[in-house]
């Protein structure tokens, strides 16, 4: 796994085991203010692709487009830093991503050569997500409200993240679901006409950014735990559900303590996270390394001392 963890510093891609436990970095912030964000893994697990405001001079909100060895940590720019780029996600051999367009955002697609091109232009389109049998869905703004298209087809749908399955038969998105007198923002699974096959709620949390893992079998979210009293954002953590579980439920996977995004390649079971920097943070620099949050608490103390002497020998 691969999260990106924020320091005073700035904001780098570290390693996480499969248990939570903090293994060492991928990448570090060069200078104050550096931030990588966004990593997803290749379809076949050999690079990881990430955006990053590396040599951008100003607050000017320009991104460029990174690959990272995950053997060896040598970075290399493929996507100069352009205004308004976010969304990365890949499509068979190529990265997709969203960049602004004067009051739009267009949607490019990327070669890890570096060749690029625009293949969805003339609207705001975000949050990309191909399918590997090709199927197209994204995000626009209808009446300042997010709507999810798919295929050139504006659904009734008013959600975002839109995720297709392994298979390609099911969009999982996040969107706002009442449960008796309260709205929560909960994950939903749509069939490929975007017809609701089921919503899925956590009533202690705002679920969003949902991703398929272990072949459609589970989805995995970001779950945002809000003050009762105020509403305001307290706490995060990535959960899970078993679809396949006689009453599935949301678990915690693991407790983050910072608001994270997660990313999950849908061939190779690889797990990247994200921070989301338009949330904001707690335990801002916090050194997880190790987090046992998880509901089964499988972590157990010599396996945390084994992980905290794994993770001084990698940063070392």
């Amino acid at each position: 796994m691969v999260t990106a963890e924020s320091t005073v510093n700035g904001t780098g891609l570290v390693w996480l085991g499969a248990r939570g436990n903090r293994l060492g970095n991928l990448t570090k912030p060069d200078k104050v203010g550096q931030i990588d964000r966004e990593p997803i893994w290749s379809p076949d697990g050999k690079v990881l692709a990430f955006t990053s405001n590396r040599g951008v001079v100003d607050q000017s909100g320009k991104w460029g487009i990174w690959l990272v060895d995950p053997r060896g940590g040598e970075v290399k720019n493929i996507f100069p830093a352009t205004k308004g780029l976010r969304d990365i996600s890949w499509a068979e051999d190529k990265i997709v991503f969203s960049v602004e367009r004067g009051q739009s955002y267009d949607v490019m697609e990327l070669t890890t050569a570096g060749k690029s091109k625009t293949i969805n232009s003339g609207n705001v389109t975000l949050m990309p997500s191909f399918s590997r049998s090709g199927d197209f869905a994204y995000v626009t703004i209808d009446d300042k409200r997010p709507r999810i298209v798919i295929n050139e087809v504006a659904t009734a749908i008013q959600g975002t993240y839109p995720k297709w399955s392994p298979q390609g038969d099911r969009l999982a998105y996040s969107a706002l679901v009442k449960d008796g007198n309260k709205t929560n923002v909960d994950i939903v699974v749509a069939d490929k006409s975007g017809t609701t096959l089921f919503a899925i709620a956590e009533p202690l949390a705002d679920q969003t950014i949902p991703v398929w893992g272990n072949k459609g079998k589970l989805l995995f979210a970001t779950a945002t735990y809000r003050s009762e009293e105020t509403g305001d954002p307290i706490h995060s953590a990535i959960t899970v559900i078993d679809l396949q579980a006689e009453d599935p439920k949301w678990r915690l996977f693991q407790d983050m303590q910072m608001v994270t995004q997660q990313r999950w390649s849908a061939i190779n079971p690889r797990v990247s996270f994200e921070d989301v920097s338009q949330l904001p943070l707690y335990e801002v620099g916090l050194r997880h390394a190790i987090l046992t949050g998880m509901a089964d608490k499988i972590e157990k103390d010599d396996e945390e001392t084994k992980a905290k002497e794994k993770l001084k020998t990698l940063d070392n």
